[in-house]
């Protein structure tokens, strides 16, 4: 706890009027004594927090706090921008509806909206978390990401079994995302629960980034006959009104 505290002391030293700063000026501005400032320095560049020239010179902060906080910036964007779609989803589907990210190779759902139906799925909650291997959610956001981060994140993660249809290795895997990509949508059916099957859709940001899932949940008699095609074009049209909100629009 106190080497956070320390390194949080050095990144808040940095300000707009001083993005830059020598050693000198570190110790003075955080009080910390020459040795400690030296070695959070020295990790804080080796996470890419802090910036130094080789030559040594000023301290600056480093392009991973860029990229958190453009993480943080999307998310509060993506969450802000979808959530009247997903209560519209929901009024429209009867059921539930999900937004989730990925977050530490985890599906984490950021919002959970509960249609009127009286049958609820209680899978996911909002603030909960799932592997990425298994669920319309967490298989859109998948189809977003490079065949190699997906492997890099199995290869952490695992691959957990929660019904006999749940996919259980990376071939599987990648079959699944090949075919998610190719119909603009993901399907989860009885992966995770049986009796329960899901769609999902990624959205995406300016850059064509897949930021996040919307996804729809529940009995998997809801999905059969003419109401399956019905229920996929809505995810699909939900997600990509989003992801156009946020500045990303699909090639016609």
């Amino acid at each position: 706890m106190k080497s956070v505290l320390k390194a949080f002391m050095v990144l808040e030293a940095f300000t707009m009027e001083k993005p830059e700063l020598s050693f000198t000026e570190v110790v003075k501005i955080t009080g910390l004594g020459r040795t400690n400032a030296h070695k959070v320095l020295k990790t804080l560049v080796s996470l890419n927090c802090m910036a130094q020239d080789i030559s040594g010179g000023p301290y600056r902060l480093g392009p991973k706090l860029l990229e958190l906080g453009s993480l943080f910036i999307a998310q509060l964007d993506l969450h802000r921008v979808a959530k009247p779609y997903l209560m519209k989803l929901s009024e429209q589907f009867d059921d539930t509806v999900y937004l989730c990210i990925e977050d530490k190779g985890e599906a984490l759902c950021i919002e959970r909206i509960d249609g009127p139906s009286p049958i609820k799925v209680t899978v996911l909650q909002q603030g909960g978390r799932m592997p990425m291997h298994a669920g319309a959610a967490p298989l859109a956001v998948l189809s977003g990401m490079q065949d190699e981060k997906i492997r890099q994140i199995m290869q952490k993660q695992g691959f957990e079994r929660f019904t006999e249809n749940t996919i259980q290795n990376n071939d599987q895997l990648l079959n699944k995302i090949k075919e998610t990509r190719q119909q603009g949508f993901s399907e989860s059916w009885e992966d995770v629960t049986l009796g329960v099957a899901s769609y999902g859709a990624p959205v995406r940001d300016a850059s064509g980034n897949a930021i996040g899932a919307i996804s729809i949940g529940g009995l998997v008699s809801r999905f059969e006959g003419e109401k399956r095609e019905h229920f996929i074009n809505l995810v699909k049209e939900t997600a990509q009104k989003v992801s156009a909100e946020l500045g990303f629009f699909e090639n016609k």
